[in-house]
């Protein structure tokens, strides 16, 4: 059968490629003018007294957990904090770990800050115990999950940390149910982000007076989950004639990974020729570019542990509409976005990876329509949400605020541990 097999193979190749023509960015996007990403900046003023960090995450990888060790390693050098970073990687031989050339002595206490989930806790602890000082450090892991069961497979790494960080009151709920660790609550914190939107949209396939609706999501991170089709459907509901002068952009990425179900979104999306899919990863500065080019963020996620791209789209001042459940309501709610009503459903078998059950949110269609359709006839109150939205994040999500919680909890553990 080596023939048949070759067959289907050049056939899946072909398929693939016709899908990468269809999702990919004009190559203009390139030269569009990008804001220099934040980067880690020295400190206002030494924090005196807090022990060092060692930071372990994939701090040079393009994937949401990448973006979040690196937006917390940033705010604990800006709050005076020594750090010594190592970047996690995933390769063919499993998870490695490159860190520091030179590791000087540090002058006070050590303290393990990890951003790998327990899945591969097992792997990355080999480079937790190669100290130099053959001493163990105190252990706090920063772990992350979207639903309100955690899987029982996780007990063996909550056994081996002696502390957990969750960055939303959703994810420490889950896990104070299962362990005697203590628990501690830690926002992401938010770097400035000031991106402007090109005069010309056109590289996106986008008018520039149209009123542009975007969504962003990684297919890794569980098409159910994230729920895009949802979105289109209230976009299709919001704006039924066909001839309203709106779009709905869908950015995806690793969609070329999961190409039945890119088709299928394509065929979702095809009902309506103003709804734009577009796979393709981007670095942080031209993704906050093609955030500032729309005009409304939308996501009708099931459940997330935190709703990084909904908190950055409200800090780049954008009006959002979003499921009222799990980790974004930290943020979110009637006075800055438009949360909406959701019934809690089972999680179906093979629906989410560890299997664990439970319920998620399935969002009202319905009512994101009525939300759609009203920013779209309002945009000068849409944009006035959007200012709102800007402001809660910066009160509550400011990256000062967050290192200087970081720096005492630092401390205090330095003290008793």
């Amino acid at each position: 059968m080596p023939g048949v097999q070759h067959a289907r193979a050049l056939l899946r190749r072909v398929w693939v490629w016709s899908l990468r023509r269809r999702v990919r960015i004009d190559p203009a996007l390139a030269s569009w003018p990008v804001p220099q990403a934040p980067v880690d900046a020295p400190p206002v003023a030494p924090a005196r007294d807090a022990p060092a960090v060692n930071v372990y995450g994939f701090l040079s990888g393009s994937l949401g957990l990448g973006q979040i060790a690196r937006l917390y390693r940033r705010a604990l050098l800006r709050a005076g904090v020594e750090v010594r970073s190592f970047d996690v990687t995933v390769g063919p031989g499993g998870l490695q770990c490159k860190g520091p050339d030179v590791v000087p002595a540090p002058a006070r206490d050590v303290i393990n800050l990890v951003f790998v989930n327990p899945d591969r806790f097992d792997e990355l602890r080999p480079w937790l115990d190669a100290q130099p000082s053959g001493q163990r450090h105190y252990t706090i892991a920063m772990w992350f999950w979207e639903l309100p069961t955690l899987p029982a497979s996780w007990s063996e790494a909550l056994a081996q940390v002696d502390e957990v960080w969750v960055a939303t009151s959703f994810v420490k709920a889950a896990f104070e149910g299962r362990t005697a660790r203590p628990v501690m609550l830690m926002p992401p914190p938010l770097a400035p982000v000031s991106a402007k939107a090109p005069a010309d949209r056109h590289a996106l396939g986008l008018p520039t007076d149209a009123y542009v609706f975007l969504y962003v999501f990684d297919f890794n991170s569980t098409f159910v989950r994230k729920n895009p089709c949802a979105v289109i459907d209230a976009f299709l509901a919001a704006f039924p004639a066909g001839d309203e002068n709106v779009r709905l952009l869908v950015k995806s990425s690793n969609g070329l990974h999961y190409p039945a179900l890119l088709h299928a979104l394509l065929r979702r999306a095809g009902r309506d020729r103003r709804i734009l899919i577009r796979d393709a990863e981007l670095d942080r500065g031209r993704m906050h570019v093609l955030q500032a080019s729309c005009d409304a963020y939308v996501s009708l996620h099931r459940a997330e542990g935190l709703g990084l791209t909904i908190a950055e789209a409200m800090a780049l001042g954008q009006p959002v509409i979003a499921t009222n459940w799990s980790g974004n309501t930290d943020f979110m709610g009637i006075d800055n976005s438009i949360p909406v009503a959701y019934a809690l459903v089972p999680v179906a078998a093979g629906q989410y990876p560890g299997d664990v059950g439970g319920v998620w949110a399935e969002p009202d269609i319905a009512a994101a329509a009525r939300a759609m359709r009203w920013m779209a006839d309002n945009p000068a109150d849409a944009v006035e949400l959007g200012r709102t939205a800007r402001a809660a994040i910066e009160s509550t999500l400011g990256e000062q605020r967050v290192g200087e919680l970081m720096v005492s909890r630092l401390k205090e553990v330095a003290r008793t541990s």
